[in-house]
């Protein structure tokens, strides 16, 4: 099966470790509600005893699309450098 034909959100649920979802607010190719269903289901398979905000963490880029330009680059690096220094 390609990428193409995945179903995500199925795929989610075989995934039980912490989550950095970084999207831009413009994207006109995956919209923004889909970030937060996957947000959404990432909570539903988090392992008991484990809490939300170390779990799942969403972020939004306001005015990035979906390829972000430098501006947002530089934004979305920083989010995700700050994830994976929290949870090395």
């Amino acid at each position: 099966m390609d990428v193409m034909q995945m179903d995500a959100f199925a795929e989610i649920k075989n995934y039980a470790g912490r989550v950095c979802i970084v999207h831009g607010t413009k994207d006109k190719i995956v919209d923004v509600s889909s970030a937060k269903r996957a947000a959404e289901a990432y909570k539903s398979t988090m392992p008991i005893g484990m809490q939300d905000s170390k779990r799942v963490q969403l972020h939004f880029i306001d005015g990035g699309g979906h390829m972000f330009s430098k501006k947002h680059d530089v934004i979305a690096m920083k989010l995700l450098k700050e994830f994976a220094a929290k949870h090395e």
